[in-house]
């Protein structure tokens, strides 16, 4: 049923009375979550704790109509690790004003190691559900951004779901609780994708990352089609195939998914889809690279070129021998217009500290937006 008509349909039951004898709880948040995703596209920046030369003072909240605060983790016991300008009453109070809401991020990368342990455990597993909704309702945060990086077996996949749905209980009615996933089926074999449907208002798929460090070989961060170049096992690496992952294998509503933007580059020490040496790897200077320093590179004579196949742009070094990923203003813009046309809730970016490039500008940010709200 279309969210419009959803939303309709429960007004109608609750004004008799008759809401909770046709809805079960977990129908009654699915249909809730879709009206919230109709009622106003998505447009979520994460914004970090740590030390960016971002204060909330200079954030364009103009910009965005949710911000996720990244990060909270947690010990294996359950407790809370906070860190950076998180909690921040400030931001809240802010972005409040300028009618933004605001969700804790949890997690992050690499979190698997104590939010596993975390998870599975009963006692631990309250404790942290207890000291977050704390956190929030003493902040004043909106809500929960679920980032648990990632589950790495099936007792955790099952955790995963608890968890989410303890949280959702906990949480209340009036706050958000949404959640960051991979696109990628490896990633996401121990995510029961189906079982969050009911819980998560919605899912920022985090559509880049699909080469970096760890691959075998140099490839586009987050190209928008799957270039014939690259390997055979990478047909899948794309924000395209991505978002077809959750619509197809979980079967997501498009109007419940955030396409994701990175506001970075990966970079190789090797030419476009050439292997990368063993012992090169995780000893790069350059595998991560924020926008604003990609004009940098360009200015030391690094030549830009355009991947036709991917839709994004990349960076050879003089020597030819370093290798660049990332998105401009054109690639932003292009995925922006195309999560409008295929009718996903919103887009997303990591993170907007990393497009501020002075006067309040953010290239990526401001493309990407004007190609979501364009007229066709």
């Amino acid at each position: 049923m279309e969210s419009s008509k959803v939303y309709q349909f429960i007004r109608i039951l609750s004004i008799l009375g008759l809401g909770m004898v046709f809805l079960s709880p977990s129908q009654i948040t699915a249909a809730s979550a879709a009206v919230e995703s109709a009622q106003r596209p998505i447009v979520l920046g994460y914004y970090p704790s740590w030390p960016t030369g971002l204060d909330p003072a200079s954030i364009r909240y103009d910009l965005f109509t949710h911000l996720a605060h990244a990060f909270v983790t947690v010990t294996t016991e359950g407790a809370l690790l906070r860190s950076g300008n998180l909690p921040s009453r400030e931001l809240v109070s802010r972005a409040h004003h300028a009618g933004v809401k605001v969700l804790v991020s949890i997690g992050g990368a690499d979190s698997g190691a104590s939010m596993g342990p975390m998870a599975l455990n009963d006692k631990s597993r309250r404790r942290f559900v207890s000291e977050l909704v704390a956190l929030v309702n003493e902040w004043s945060y909106d809500g929960v951004d679920l980032d648990w990086e990632f589950p790495q077996s099936e007792p955790e996949r099952d955790a995963l779901t608890t968890l989410a749905r303890e949280l959702r209980s906990a949480l209340g009615r009036d706050r958000i609780l949404a959640s960051a996933q991979s696109g990628a089926a490896w990633t996401c074999r121990y995510v029961d994708m189906t079982a969050l449907r009911d819980v998560l208002e919605w899912v920022a798929v985090m559509t880049y990352d699909m080469h970096g460090p760890w691959s075998s070989h140099a490839g586009h961060n987050a190209p928008m089609q799957v270039p014939r170049a690259d390997r055979p096992e990478c047909t899948s690496n794309s924000v395209e195939g991505f978002m077809r992952f959750w619509e197809e294998r979980g079967q997501w509503p498009r109007e419940r998914l955030l396409v994701g933007i990175p506001c970075y580059g990966r970079g190789f020490p090797v030419a476009l889809y050439a292997p990368i040496p063993r012992g090169e790897r995780r000893r790069y200077s350059r595998e991560y690279v924020a926008f604003r320093d990609v004009e940098k590179l360009i200015g030391e004579g690094w030549k830009k070129q355009l991947d036709k196949d991917a839709l994004v742009p990349w960076l050879a070094s003089p020597d030819g021998e370093e290798f660049l990923s990332y998105d401009d203003e054109a690639s932003a813009r292009r995925k922006g217009e195309w999560a409008r046309r295929h009718g996903y809730g919103g887009i997303f970016f990591w993170e907007i500290s990393q497009d501020a490039v002075g006067a309040g500008r953010h290239p990526i940010i401001e493309s990407a937006r004007t190609g979501f709200f364009a007229k066709d």
